[in-house]
């Protein structure tokens, strides 16, 4: 579609929706303005209506309280007076239909005058209501009680006549508790209402018929001033240039030749930016062309360079695959020289073990020794001190043989002074007598203990020579087994420190070990990068191929521009 074609098309829709936007308004407008007057009308007609019956009711009870006045003055009675006064209110008929009259209701809502229907006078219509259920009677007493008030009901003209709203007015009539009242229909409003709405909407439908004429007239005379402006305007220079944006595109390529630029307008602004992108194509043609040139030899260069780095790349897979082979075969050595580490670790250790448990034996031997020595030396100890008891015995032995020689000696006194004595002696004799030989018993008792403890400091100085000896033996062999005790120490030093070699030579050997993995690990990545390296050679060398047949290629392409 055209350029003109759519803002020929916007114009129409714009217009014709500022149309139909004003026509809409505009009879939103005036029917609102016509509801409002028709309301303010009903409002003020039913006011009138409402006026009209006061100032009646007004005229009518002035009427009423001077004929009542009057007779009361010239002394009638009240009953006369009353019949004066409904027949005063029965006769009468206004409005232009006839339809008014007057009427009378008492307070408990008898009728005492209605005169459309004499039937219903002297009836209580107290409970009479319309055909909406309004008990217009009650209602008529009340306004009448309150002063006076308009009641709004419906109430057919005729006796089979559709009801019809109906506005009465009651007043009170004091005297006689009377209330009375009027009427009227107002159904000719609601036809005046209905009449002036048919007016109104015949003229708003007149005004929008001629509204709609002028805006028609006034559509086609924008729409053909807008063509011939948009013709003259926009379509002729368009025009234009699409012609010579087609001589540029199907001719030889000669970006030599620019646009013609006519005036300052946005097609020519739009002229101008085309001549210089124009311009800007040239000067990039011209560019490529020369970058082409360049990118020929560059891709015969890379091509040859690419071959020889895919030789060079070759050899150092070669030599990478050499250098993974006789790494892995140092791991292997390496393994076994672990192995064989790791037994040797596990013998030092049992070594080890073992002379804890000699060393361990030794120190037990050394101190059950050196408990055995200082008992041997306790005992020595004790031998020498009881063989000094024996002597301090033996010296007891010999004060008790002193004394018993001594009581020899006396008993001897005593068995010769008892000879002396004769008879009388003999009985001192027999005592001095026993007394001798128990000294004699004593002596060969002493003499016998006294062999017995001379053998036995002889066994006692034997035993703690003997003692001595042992004691001192077994201080020697306590000295021996501290020297080995010290040895093994030694030993289990120097088998801790083998043992610590040990160790730090496995974990050189696995450190060596894992070193040597992670070498075959990047020897292997480096020949997986080699191999990659060997394929994106080879790519590169067929992209360059492929580049110099593009460059041909760009170059054929390029020669047909004019620069």
């Amino acid at each position: 579609m055209k350029i003109s074609t759519r803002i020929l098309i916007s114009l129409i829709l714009s217009l014709s929706f500022l149309g139909g936007s004003i026509i809409a308004m505009t009879y939103l407008n005036t029917q609102k303005n016509a509801r409002f007057f028709l309301e303010h009308y009903q409002k003020s007609a039913y006011a009138f209506h409402e006026n009209e019956l006061k100032t009646i009711m007004d005229l009518m009870r002035q009427t009423a309280m001077s004929i009542y006045n009057s007779q009361k003055a010239k002394g009638i009675s009240d009953e006369k007076i009353k019949e004066a006064i409904l027949e005063k209110l029965n006769d009468p008929r206004f409005f232009n239909d006839k339809s008014g009259y007057f009427f009378v209701y008492q307070q408990d809502g008898t009728n005492i005058l209605l005169p459309t229907n004499k039937t219903l006078e002297g009836k209580n219509l107290i409970g009479l209501k319309d055909s909406k259920g309004v008990p217009f009677v009650q209602e008529l007493i009340h306004a009448a009680q309150r002063g006076g008030g308009l009641v709004k009901y419906e109430f057919p003209k005729s006796k089979d006549g559709q009801p019809l709203l109906k506005f009465a007015y009651a007043m009170p009539f004091e005297p006689y508790n009377w209330t009375m009242g009027t009427g009227i229909y107002v159904d000719n409003v609601e036809k005046e209402i209905a009449i002036l709405q048919k007016e109104i909407d015949d003229t708003l439908s007149s005004q929008i018929k001629t509204f709609l004429a002028i805006a028609t007239v006034l559509v086609l005379v924008s729409v053909f001033s807008t063509v011939f402006i948009i013709k003259k305007t926009i379509s002729n220079p368009l025009v234009r240039l699409m012609q010579r944006a087609d001589n540029l595109s199907s001719g030889e390529g000669d970006l030599t030749r620019k646009l013609d630029i006519i005036g300052n307008d946005e097609i020519a602004q739009a002229s101008r930016s085309i001549n210089a992108f124009i311009e800007k194509v040239r000067l990039l043609i011209s560019e490529a062309k020369g970058l082409s040139n360049e990118n020929s030899s560059i891709s015969h260069e890379l091509s040859s360079t690419s071959l020889q780095v895919g030789r060079a790349v070759e050899t150092s897979m070669q030599i990478v695959g050499d250098t993974t082979t006789k790494a892995l075969g140092l791991k292997n050595e390496l393994s076994t020289g672990i192995h064989e580490a790791t037994e040797g670790k596990e013998e030092l250790t049992k070594a080890n073990a073992f002379l804890k448990d000699a060393n361990q034996a030794i120190l037990t031997l050394t101190q059950e020794i050196q408990n055995s020595a200082q008992t041997e030396i306790e005992l020595a100890q004790k031998i020498q001190q009881l063989s000094h008891d024996a002597e301090q015995v033996k010296e007891v032995l010999v004060v008790i043989g002193d004394i018993a020689d001594q009581t020899n000696l006396l008993a001897l006194n005593a068995a010769i002074e008892a000879a002396r004595a004769g008879e009388h002696g003999r009985g001192f004799a027999v005592v001095a007598d026993e007394v001798r030989k128990l000294a004699e018993r004593t002596q060969k008792s002493l003499q016998e203990i006294n062999a017995t403890i001379n053998v036995i400091v002889q066994s006692i100085v034997d035993s703690s020579e003997r003692m001595t000896s042992n004691s001192q033996k077994v201080e020697s062999l306590a000295e021996a087994a501290s020297t080995v005790e010290v040895k093994i120490n030694g030993m289990f030093s120097v088998m801790n420190n083998a043992t610590l070699v040990s160790d730090k030579t496995t974990q050189n050997y696995l450190k060596t070990g894992s070193d040597i993995e992670t070498m075959i690990a990047n020897v292997n990545q480096i020949n997986d990068i080699s191999s990659q390296n060997a394929r994106s050679v080879e790519e590169i060398a067929g992209a360059a191929e492929h580049l110099s047949r593009m460059t041909e290629t760009l170059n054929l392409k390029l020669s047909e521009f004019r620069t």
